[in-house]
């Protein structure tokens, strides 16, 4: 009986130590799927990183480059208006000066005028 009992004990204690075997590497085998699936989720982390680097960089970019034809057409915008007023002073200046002209000559012809109206007179 007592051969009986150690024989159950020696088992049971087999049964337990690959029941722990068997925990240890079930245990084993979920710290390494742990450990890869962090391994992946830090690299995808990294690639999302630095695909955020990448579009932030572009965005700026294209920002300042906005920016820069903003002021671009600011710029002929402002050369366009000076031409424009420029070019309306000119014909301001141009039509000035046909009246002058225009004046002038009537001054001439009634001097004349006057002139002759004197000597008739005479």
């Amino acid at each position: 009986e007592l051969d009986q009992t150690r024989l159950d004990a020696s088992s049971a204690l087999e049964n337990k130590q690959r029941e722990l075997s068997d925990a240890s590497y079930e245990f084993s085998q979920l710290i390494h799927e742990a450990t890869y699936e962090t391994e992946n989720s830090r690299e995808e982390v990294i690639r999302l990183r630095d695909e955020l680097i990448r579009t932030k960089e572009a965005a700026s970019n294209q920002l300042a480059e906005t920016k820069r034809s903003l002021i671009a057409d600011r710029f002929e915008d402002a050369k366009l208006d000076a031409i424009l007023t420029d070019d309306h002073h000119r014909n301001e200046m141009d039509v000035m000066d046909q009246q002058m002209s225009s004046l002038s000559r009537q001054l001439v012809e009634d001097r004349l005028e006057l002139e002759d109206a004197k000597l008739d007179a005479i």
